[in-house]
């Protein structure tokens, strides 16, 4: 999919009888960059450079809902004083937090025993102790996003978004190993007649006009 970049304001509006959902992946905690799962209380973030910033005031114009993943937090050291101390600002969503890999959290996979990562990998029935399986996570945020219905800004890990991306699609839980999504990339899916579309998937932010 040829990727779009997006430019503060250079954004050509939907119609209004569109719903537009625009989803900003955040950067993945420091377990995941060390070959880790990452523990339960770890927090992905996203630092809202400029860009984001100036981004981020125009969906408020057009009314768009601010959501955020509750493993996620957003950094604005940028952001007036009046805006960080607003809390409400961002609704956090409990639906839309990263999988749950139950035991596994914190584990090293070269820990971890062969066999139970290939069926990690290639199973989407199977899950860790006391976690979710791959099938398990997408049916939860597909349950989500189909009682959605509203223009919303959503802030969440990359495996958040590639699964709203493969119900978009109606595709299987799998096809989420192979969409490549960078972190701090902004994705857009629409509605128009029930039907959700795929808009852009991992578009970065700019500085230009």
């Amino acid at each position: 999919m040829t990727k779009t970049v997006l430019s503060g304001d250079g954004v050509t509006p939907e119609r209004p009888h569109s719903l537009q959902l625009w989803c900003v992946a955040a950067f993945l905690p420091d377990d995941v960059k060390q070959a880790r799962f990452p523990t339960a209380k770890a927090k992905g973030f996203y630092l809202a450079a400029p860009a984001f910033t100036q981004w981020l005031r125009h969906k408020n114009r057009v009314g768009a809902k601010r959501l955020i993943a509750p493993d996620v937090v957003l950094e604005c050291p940028q952001a007036a004083d009046s805006e960080k101390q607003k809390p409400s600002l961002w609704q956090p969503e409990p639906a839309l937090q990263d999988r749950n890999y139950g035991a596994w959290c914190g584990q090293k996979l070269s820990d971890l025993p062969a066999e139970d990562l290939a069926q990690f990998l290639q199973q989407p029935d199977f899950s860790p102790s006391m976690g979710e399986s791959l099938n398990v996570f997408q049916a939860r945020v597909s349950d989500w996003l189909s009682g959605w219905n509203d223009c919303g800004v959503l802030l969440a890990r990359p495996a958040v978004i590639k699964a709203i991306a493969a119900h978009v699609l109606q595709a299987d839980s799998q096809i989420s190993h192979r969409l490549d999504l960078d972190e701090g990339t902004v994705s857009l899916f629409t509605r128009h007649a029930g039907q959700w579309r795929v808009r852009q998937l991992g578009a970065p932010f700019t500085d230009e006009r």
